[in-house]
């Protein structure tokens, strides 16, 4: 989720302020992630003539950590997505570290 995305980033912050990483690296580290708005899904539904909307609903109430309950899954899962991207970006030393900052904060 975004605010997971953010806590990540305050470790990578956290990082920096004690030189283990450069500043403008975290400051040139980004995510491209973009949630279209319900609209904005339909839309693109609607515009390919294969396929019509039936039904369309927003569930409420679903997060990462009704999927993903358990601390060490949602850390192992984030770290699975993004090891490759920090690790070209930082280099692969700081993944211990940064992870395991992560899990504290995320606790």
């Amino acid at each position: 989720t975004g605010s997971e995305f953010d806590l990540l980033g305050s470790c990578l912050m956290d990082m920096a302020r004690e030189g283990r990483i450069k500043e403008e690296e975290v400051d040139s580290f980004n995510l491209p992630i973009y949630y279209t708005t319900p609209k904005e899904l339909e839309d693109i539904i609607r515009s390919n003539r294969e396929l019509k909307i039936d039904k369309m609903e927003i569930l409420e109430g679903m997060d990462a950590h009704d999927t993903m309950p358990d601390l060490k899954s949602r850390v192992l899962y984030l770290r699975a997505v993004l090891d490759g991207l920090i690790r070209t970006h930082f280099g692969h030393q700081i993944l211990d570290d940064l992870f395991d900052r992560y899990s504290l904060k995320l606790a």
